[in-house]
């Protein structure tokens, strides 16, 4: 399974987002089509997975291509001046954000491929709060490691 795919199944799984691909979507991710990002309209709340930059790291004899990810959650507010709404919203937010930290540590321990080698000692969370468009949410920043040696090299060469 995909990373993309592996969060696009949280989604659909939890019972506060219910995300159905096509009749009610509540779930994008950075790797979909300008196109398709666009002309989707996500039901709220929805969570939004954004594929960020790579860097090489561990240790001689045991590098790791690293891939930062955000995990936006985020649900919409009739009243952007009501603090009762945007309290609630917080809420419901961090609670969906904080049970899919908590999949994912429990899926890495049961063997989950996209999550095998995530760790959740780093990972920051911030909270979000778009009072114009009333949206209101978490970013949860953090990253995924592959073993560069399990990667098939050869895959693109002629000889």
């Amino acid at each position: 399974m995909s990373v993309k795919d592996y969060f696009e199944h949280l989604a659909s799984e939890h019972t506060l987002v219910r995300h159905r691909a096509e009749a009610e979507p509540h779930f994008a991710c950075s790797l979909d089509d300008a196109a398709t990002l666009m002309a989707r309209r996500l039901y709220y709340p929805a969570v939004f997975l954004y594929e960020g930059d790579l860097a090489v790291t561990g240790s001689i004899g045991n590098e790791l291509l690293q891939r930062d990810y955000t995990l936006v959650i985020a649900t919409h507010v009739l009243d952007s001046g009501d603090e009762s709404q945007k309290r609630e919203a917080l809420e419901v937010t961090e609670t969906v954000m904080t049970d899919i930290l908590a999949r994912m540590v429990r899926d890495k321990r049961i063997g989950e491929k996209a999550v095998s080698r995530f760790s959740p000692l780093g990972c920051e969370a911030h909270r979000v709060e778009l009072a114009e468009a009333g949206l209101y949410g978490w970013l949860l920043f953090f990253n995924l490691t592959t073993s560069l040696s399990t990667l098939n090299c050869n895959a693109h060469f002629e000889s």
